[in-house]
């Protein structure tokens, strides 16, 4: 226990609040989604909201039927959500969080909502009569077809639909003209905008800037291609950017398309018994698509994401176990940020931080000895030095830790409840957090092995703290202390310092209240933070 009172904050200490219990939530609560400032849920076949507060998070209806897909496309207040009627069929919802505008618009063989744009919903229907193709839902519930591309129970509508140019661009499918790209104001004109110059398919319409990407994999006579293709929305415009070939003997593609940085990034993967992924971008000409970076070997990784100007992505080979990755996409190799002890991998972005659940025991693929160490929480500003648990920072364990949602730049999270074992409950009602990460107030930590000694006695303490720090850098120095809320309760210390130089001050804490509260040093521009423990 006395080691805990001596840890050293490692990580991005928070300038509002730590973890908030809103309430507790039913066990299976699931479909977790962001939706006009609000967090909505449901269990079983019930719905639920939660603008953070406990009086605010409540049971909104009962739908009765079993939800297929929860999602965050809204118009107006409203966001949608499809059923599986009884019928076999699939049903539209909509709902604003409460009962009596919790509505079924519509029913039809498959109904997948797709994306919104100008005040509309666009999604794929297939009404039983002119197969799979998109159409158009109104704030009022008004249903039209926007185009029927493959005329009859044929169905026309590809997985690729984008904003670009202020209109909607998707891929529409032919059996005789193969994939073009169509075009659509969503009423009164919907056209082909790029005729391509094959009949095969393609994939990934990314837009950046005034330009539209995509790719295509395929094989001719043994040979196999991966091109990257780009167009400005006309059929002129529509040209091929870079090919890559290979024999049947090696497996060749191009991957997920991302806009990062106002550039085109991709991967381009190369299989010949052991898989490589490399990373790529393009300006849009052949020489201009370059080789960034190699992301995994002889292996396989998730999605690339964004997070502080970084991409993240969580990758595994013959040579390490699951581990969250870091590449800046200048040219450096990825590094590792964090090796998981468990699985399924769940971690989110909620501003310039990433947050991730894990084991804080090493299991090997099975749960941990001491359930106190079952899915904590994790954050980091992606950095091992500024990587930690909640439990670390706070002095609270979050077990159990899951359904991590950032609404409005803040994270929901859900925890076992804590009774009747102190390792949690799985099997109890679930207490739901809320948890702003705030870039205000204090942030940057130093990890214990990366500066120089930082000490506090006695800790905790009754009233007077003294201090004892080696500056890690000349220039003007500063000591806070902190509340846990962010708020400065005082500045102990100001002047100058010189690298290497002892420095001593001290804090009475006479007259405060009892708790957590944090000393941040700095000196120049790093930081270094203490957590101290008061007990008046």
């Amino acid at each position: 226990m006395t080691g805990l009172f001596f840890l050293l904050v490692l990580t991005a200490v928070m300038g509002y609040c730590q973890p908030v219990f809103i309430r507790n939530v039913p066990t299976n609560s699931t479909n977790f989604i962001s939706a006009n400032g609000k967090l909505y849920f449901t269990s079983g076949t019930d719905l639920y909201r939660s603008d953070g507060t406990a009086q605010g998070t409540t049971f909104v209806k009962s739908i009765g039927e079993p939800i297929l897909e929860f999602t965050n496309l809204t118009v107006g207040s409203f966001f949608y959500f499809t059923t599986k009627e009884a019928s076999g069929k699939t049903a539209l919802w909509k709902s604003n969080g409460y009962a009596n505008n919790t509505i079924k618009i519509r029913s039809a063989n498959v109904i997948k909502p797709l994306l919104t744009y100008n005040v509309a919903l666009y999604l794929g229907i297939d009404d039983g009569v002119h197969g799979y193709e998109l159409w158009r839902a109104t704030s009022g519930n008004a249903f039209s077809l926007v185009k029927d591309v493959y005329p009859g129970v044929g169905s026309g509508l590809g997985n690729e639909i984008v904003v670009f140019n202020s209109l909607l661009y998707f891929k529409g499918n032919h059996p005789v003209t193969g994939s073009d790209i169509w075009k659509t104001n969503g009423t009164s004109v919907t056209e082909i905008a790029a005729n391509l110059p094959f009949t095969g398919s393609y994939e990934s319409l990314t837009e950046v800037g005034s330009t539209l990407y995509f790719s295509r994999n395929y094989m001719v006579n043994n040979n196999q291609y991966a091109e990257l293709w780009k167009t400005n929305g006309t059929t002129q415009g529509t040209v091929l950017v870079k090919q890559y070939t290979n024999d049947i003997f090696d497996l060749i593609g191009i991957e997920q398309l991302i806009k990062f940085n106002n550039t085109l990034y991709f991967k381009y993967y190369f299989d010949g018994g052991a898989r490589i992924d490399n990373l790529y971008k393009s300006n849009g000409t052949e020489s201009g698509t370059t080789y960034v970076v190699t992301l995994n070997n002889d292996g396989s990784m998730s999605d690339l994401i964004v997070v502080n100007n970084h991409l993240v992505y969580n990758g595994q080979s013959q040579s390490w176990l699951e581990t969250l990755k870091v590449t800046d996409a200048n040219g450096s190799g990825p590094y590792f940020l964090h090796f998981f002890n468990e699985y399924p991998r769940k971690y989110i972005a909620v501003g310039d931080l990433l947050f991730f659940i894990d084991h804080t025991e090493e299991t090997y693929g099975g749960l941990p000895q001491d359930s106190a160490n079952y899915f904590q929480l994790f954050q980091s500003g992606l950095e091992a030095s500024n990587t930690s648990t909640l439990k670390s920072i706070f002095g609270t364990s979050y077990v159990g830790s899951n359904n991590l949602t950032e609404v409005n730049r803040k994270l929901f999270f859900t925890t076992y409840n804590d009774y009747p074992l102190a390792g949690g409950c799985p099997s109890c009602p679930m207490k739901l957090f809320v948890y702003d990460p705030s870039t205000s107030g204090f942030r940057t930590a130093s990890s214990e092995e990366s500066i120089i000694e930082f000490t506090a006695f006695p800790n905790p303490s009754d009233a007077l703290f003294n201090f004892s720090i080696m500056s890690n850098s000349n220039g003007n120095a500063t000591a806070e202390i902190f509340r846990v809320d962010g708020a400065l309760v005082a500045k102990v210390f100001e002047g100058t310092a010189g690298e290497g130089e002892k420095i001593e001050f001290n804090w009475n804490a006479d007259g405060l209240p009892s708790g957590v509260y944090f000393c941040k040093f700095t000196s120049g521009s790093k930081s270094i933070v203490k957590r101290l423990i008061l007990n008046n």
